[in-house]
């Protein structure tokens, strides 16, 4: 993407999850895009509760798994335990029904305000009670997620023991032995994950609910930017006179269809002018320009407020069917 250049873009970039879409913000033209390096993982509930039948006492196991081709490599978790299950009731190799209460005080309160704060209510005349409220949460709903990332940024207060720290893999899975119960299970470059262990050697419940594996769903894209320079190289930075003309490449992974529906791309520029119709896109050497809507301005936001005002850059959004058909490319 040529740039009419008075100054350089400003070399930022990051990867965010919001409504089901990834922005991507920096120094972005052409792009080459790639397989996603970690995979979408939807968080895990329970939806058959408080049926009585035999207890068990054991450990369970729980595998994290990377997207297809990619590893588990820069990702380092911790698991928090938030329900013990106390009654469950087996139908064959698959468990009907499961009870549940919380860990000790800690997890109860760090729960019940975590529930609390996205607005989920239950009533304890009813001998209900908050673990058992949060296995009854809709599977990969809006709210789960929410009570997700509350438990996430609330746990460093809330005083909770971590069960396992700094657990990591260079391959595509990870294997975790864990007493069987329900867990938060937090990513440092990923997105956190409400999921279950086995239940009695069970992989799943009556329903179909999965038990004791789910996949990573990372909210991080790397960028990739440079500008090339007078003798035709592509460099992380290059000096450029009023006047000049120059291309500016931004390679970075497509996301997984489960990630995300669509691609933003938003450039700032400080001292150069994006040049009208210079966009292009390709996978492999295929343009795939037409995989993206109408080229907008980039929008700035006054420092002293809320007022934004359109920059020297450009904004575009891709269409959904990029992420669909070319999520496995490079």
């Amino acid at each position: 993407m040529p740039a009419s250049a008075a100054g350089m873009s400003d070399p930022c970039a990051s990867g965010q999850r919001a409504h089901g879409k990834t922005t991507t913000k920096g120094d972005q033209s052409s792009m080459n895009m790639k397989k996603i390096s970690a995979a979408c993982a939807t968080a895990a509930a329970l939806a058959a509760l408080c049926v009585p039948g035999a207890a068990f006492a054991a450990d369970g196991t729980l595998t994290l798994n990377a997207g297809d081709g990619s590893t588990l490599a820069g990702h380092s978790f911790t698991v928090y335990k938030l329900a013990n299950y106390n009654d469950v009731v087996k139908d064959g190799a698959n468990v009907k029904s499961v009870s549940a209460s919380s860990p000790d005080a800690a997890a109860d309160a760090w729960v019940k305000a975590a529930l609390n704060k996205n607005g989920v209510t239950y009533n304890t005349s009813e001998g209900r009670n908050a673990a058992e409220q949060l296995l009854r949460l809709q599977t990969d709903s809006n709210t789960l997620r929410k009570v997700a990332g509350t438990l996430q940024s609330t746990a460093a207060a809330s005083k909770v023991t971590a069960v396992k720290t700094n657990q990591t893999s260079t391959t595509g899975s990870l294997n975790l032995t864990l007493p069987e119960g329900y867990y938060l299970v937090v990513d440092a470059q990923g997105i956190p994950i409400l999921v279950s262990t086995t239940i009695g050697g069970a992989t799943r419940m009556s329903n179909g609910q999965t038990l004791g594996s789910t996949q990573i769903k990372t909210n991080v894209t790397k960028i990739d930017k440079k500008i090339k320079s007078v003798d035709g190289t592509w460099k992380d930075s290059a000096a450029a006179t009023n006047g000049e003309t120059r291309d500016f490449k931004a390679t970075f992974t497509v996301p997984n269809k489960l990630a995300v529906d669509t691609i933003t791309l938003e450039d700032h520029m400080t001292g150069i002018t994006y040049i009208d119709g210079s966009f292009h896109a390709s996978v492999d050497g295929t343009d795939i320009t037409d995989q993206f809507g109408a080229i907008g301005k980039d929008k700035i936001t006054a420092a002293a407020g809320k007022t934004q005002t359109d920059g020297t850059g450009f904004k575009v959004t891709s269409l959904q069917s990029l992420v669909d058909t070319y999520q496995a490319s490079r």
